[in-house]
């Protein structure tokens, strides 16, 4: 871990200025990831795939919690993460700000319903789930 001090860095989402930012690199999933968290809600990523850097910025609105049944995310390179109940975070997506969710849903099956939504300018809010990935919840809301 490695604290840097810039004189600002722009997030889409929000201008950051003057704090230490904290630079962390997980070579499990090729990404840096630069916060301040908590202290700031807002968490820039870059990952390079293919010979190319790819950026994404959060914004965190809730952590949620683990509840006592917990799912996992599909492993990528042998890695698996827990996945929190009413975990919310704001991003950009095709150049839209929107809120990806994930709400546990218990029955027969323990299952998570991961929905992305944002508001348009007329205040309606448009939104698509998937109970499979954030990945397919997003492709849905695309198409």
């Amino acid at each position: 871990m490695t604290l840097i001090n810039p004189d600002f860095i722009t997030f889409p989402i929000q201008e950051t200025t003057n704090e230490d930012l904290i630079l962390v690199n997980d070579s499990s999933t090729n990404h840096t990831f630069f916060h301040n968290y908590p202290s700031n809600p807002h968490i820039h990523a870059v990952r390079v795939f293919g010979g190319k850097n790819y950026s994404q910025s959060y914004k965190i609105i809730s952590l949620g919690r683990y509840p006592t049944k917990v799912k996992y995310t599909k492993k990528e390179k042998g890695v698996a993460h827990k996945i929190p109940d009413n975990y919310q975070v704001e991003t950009m997506l095709n150049g839209l700000t929107v809120l990806c969710k994930t709400q546990y849903q218990f029955s027969r099956k323990v299952t998570v319903k991961y929905t992305i939504e944002r508001v348009d300018e007329n205040g309606q809010k448009e939104s698509r789930y998937s109970l499979s990935s954030a990945g397919a919840a997003s492709s849905l809301f695309l198409n």
